[in-house]
């Protein structure tokens, strides 16, 4: 079973597809990978932090892991990414930026591995999409979640095979890089299958958010009523009654 390394203070991931994912690949992967979930990494040049979902160190290379979580029909071209029909950003693409980003961090702080450090990208898809389709100069780096195992275990295809074991004794000095200075990454609003995006304005109790819906990724814009904290129990019924009138309005 591989072993989870959280920071200090104990980020959960911020979504039921990422812990499905974390879960999973502890599971199936050996107690010579660790797993970094959840954190945020600054960089200076460019000044730009980036998110990752799980970080994966093996005996044989470091895994920037982006994972996704749709259930609708999903097609995958070499610029873009559809989600029914709606254009999103190709994680693919993203990914491999962050693994770049990583690669020259680890090589800037342990220049004694930086011939050594194999970092690889892969995007998982936490669950079986509707339907599926990647182009094929991808397919090799996003997966099914059920596969993803067998692609970052020790002497997998995916890292070239003169990296083999060159990490192998080094897991602490690598986790040490990655983990300093990072944090974990804020977990969104969230408002049931929805996670807000931006608050478009505020009144009093009244919110107006924009928002995206957790597995069809469909934006909305969503009335939230905040219940006063004060509100005595025999008047929350009045209170919802109040609040449906008002958007009927």
């Amino acid at each position: 079973m591989a072993k989870i390394v959280w920071l200090t203070d104990h980020p959960k991931p911020v979504n039921a597809g990422e812990q499905r994912a974390l879960d999973h690949l502890a599971k199936v992967l050996p107690d010579s990978v660790t797993l970094i979930p959840n954190l945020t990494i600054p960089y200076m040049l460019p000044n730009q932090p980036e998110e990752y979902d799980i970080i994966a160190v093996t005996p044989d290379a470091v895994f920037a892991i982006e994972v996704k979580d749709l259930a609708p029909p999903v097609e995958i071209t070499e610029q873009q990414m559809f989600v029914n029909g709606n254009p999103r950003g190709n994680p693919y693409l993203k990914t491999r930026i962050k693994a770049q980003k990583l690669k020259t961090k680890l090589s800037a702080q342990l220049p004694s591995f930086e011939k050594d450090v194999w970092v690889e990208h892969l995007v998982v898809l936490a669950r079986q999409p509707a339907s599926l389709t990647i182009c094929d100069a991808m397919k090799s780096r996003i997966v099914l979640l059920e596969d993803a195992g067998k692609l970052i275990a020790p002497g997998a295809n995916l890292v070239p095979p003169r990296f083999h074991g060159k990490l192998d004794g080094k897991e602490p000095q690598i986790v040490s890089a990655i983990t300093d200075g990072a944090t974990e990454r804020s977990v969104p609003v969230s408002f049931k299958d929805f996670v807000g995006t931006s608050m478009m304005f505020k009144m009093d109790n009244f919110e107006a958010w924009r928002a995206r819906h957790m597995l069809t990724e469909v934006d909305v814009v969503l009335e939230v009523f905040r219940l006063p904290p004060d509100m005595p129990q025999q008047q929350i019924p009045q209170w919802k009654r109040k609040c449906l009138e008002i958007e009927e309005v």
